[in-house]
């Protein structure tokens, strides 16, 4: 029964620092990925931040504190996005794609995937077709081009 008592303390201490280990994710920390915006909600790590412009960015965070995605639908239009990480910023993004003859507009998001990082951003080409830009996060390199059908 004495080595039960111990295994049963034992793990609750195990337990209390694993909830230490959780990082509380900081107001600032979050505001400092969307300059000038404030936070509209949040629950537990999960983020909506109004920018300057009233536009909506959503971000998720995991147990340590580091973005796991992000996502908002006014690309160029009022999203500030600047993930930090040797990430690019939305805008960072967008003037490299401008500098091809690309512009982006409306829904975008960030997720790692396949351990890269990506940005995923609805925009279109000088000819006016509609595109799904899927773009390196850290070299804005254009890793896949969808025409979007209306």
């Amino acid at each position: 029964m004495k080595n039960f008592a111990y295994g049963v303390s034992g793990l609750l201490l195990l337990l209390s620092l694993a909830g230490c280990a959780s990082q509380k994710i900081k107001d600032d920390e979050v505001l400092s990925i969307v300059p000038h915006g404030r936070i509209d909600q949040r629950k537990n790590r999960d983020f909506k931040i109004l920018t300057a412009r009233n536009t909506p960015i959503e971000i998720q965070f995991d147990q340590s504190g580091k973005i796991i995605s992000a996502s908002g639908n006014h690309a160029n239009e009022g999203d500030t996005f600047e993930p930090g990480a040797d990430l690019l910023s939305l805008d960072a993004i967008s003037a490299e794609l401008a500098n091809i003859g690309h512009s982006i507009k409306g829904d975008w998001s960030l997720n790692k995937e396949k351990n890269k990082w990506i940005y995923e951003i609805d925009g279109e080409f000088q000819n006016g077709d509609h595109l799904r830009y899927t773009v390196d996060a850290k070299t804005a390199q254009i890793l896949k081009l969808d025409k979007k059908l209306f």
